[in-house]
Formats: C-alpha cells, sequence, structure tokens
C-alpha cells in the first residue's frame, strides 16, 4: 500500500503498558484462549524482562515499517497528539521543498 500510496503509522504508545507495577501475585488471563498464568510483579527480574519484551516488540514494528516505507508518528496517552503531529508535516514539508 506504501508504494502507491502516502501511508503514515501513528503508534500510540502507554507507559503503563511498557511496565508492570510490583503489584504482587496476579493471575492474567489471556483473552483469546482463556489461558490463565499467574506472573509474580514484586520480582525485579520478571518486571525487567516484561519493559524488555515491551522494548523489543516496539522497535521491531520500527523495523517493519522503515521496511515497508511507512512514516511512523509517536504519540503517548499522557500528552497531546497534536505536537508530534504539527512536527512531522513540518519535517515533511521541509523535506519536499529540497
Amino acid at each position: 500500500m506504501a508504494g502507491r500510496h502516502d501511508v503514515v503509522a501513528i503508534s500510540i504508545r502507554d507507559s503503563a503498558e511498557e511496565a508492570l507495577p510490583a503489584a504482587g501475585l496476579l493471575v492474567l488471563t489471556d483473552p483469546e484462549t482463556g489461558e490463565e498464568v499467574a506472573v509474580d510483579t514484586s520480582r525485579a527480574d520478571v518486571r525487567r524482562a516484561y519493559r524488555e519484551l515491551a522494548l523489543r516488540e516496539r522497535e521491531a514494528t520500527r523495523r517493519i515499517l522503515r521496511r515497508l516505507g511507512v512514516d511512523e508518528v509517536p504519540v503517548t496517552t499522557d500528552g497531546s497528539y497534536i505536537g508530534p503531529l504539527l512536527a512531522f508535516f513540518r519535517r515533511r514539508e521541509k523535506q519536499q521543498r529540497r
């Protein structure tokens, strides 16, 4: 699609999804399979592994978008989307003038 059209991905990041709180033992349910797993979030190594996985997934998405020629505008849920969008389109405008 990006080969024939101007495609821009807006990735929405929520910091709450990138880090587990130290809340103790949690029972998590997979919404697709119903499988339950107990996770001890009081363990620093568990929280660190979760954070690293979240970062790897985000970076994998960025690599895929770059490979496909899709521009990305990252925004966060704790801030306004207007600033990142304006900055992106201003950069793009400057690039097109060259």
